[in-house]
């Protein structure tokens, strides 16, 4: 990735950059947008889900039942991402590819 864009991902810094996996993500609110974030292949979707919703303030109650739950969705797939799957599962499977968008929205 180009040094601009590198610039304009969000995400943990102590990801070692080898297991950084950029994405674009669709946040439910209009106003919020989307916002361009990199994540820990290492991790699964659920924890991919968590960071997601922190970095762009969303709230996340899915820990409560009977409340709506935040799900990630692949855009180009339209397929509910599920949250115990590892990120590089599915880059190893191209169900996802680097800077895919993801959206995040309530279900």
């Amino acid at each position: 990735l180009g040094d601009v864009y590198k610039r304009q991902v969000k995400g943990d810094p102590i990801i070692p950059l080898q297991h950084r996996i950029p994405f674009e993500v669709q946040l439910p609110t209009p106003s919020s947008g989307s916002q361009r974030m990199f994540f820990d292949k290492r991790w699964t979707i659920g924890k991919v889900l968590d960071k997601a919703a922190e970095a762009g303030n969303i709230p996340n109650n899915n820990h409560l039942p009977g409340q709506p739950q935040l799900v990630l969705v692949a855009l180009k797939s339209g397929a509910v991402l599920s949250n115990v799957t590892p990120i590089a599962e599915l880059v190893g499977q191209n169900t996802l590819l680097p800077l895919d968008a993801l959206k995040l929205c309530y279900q």
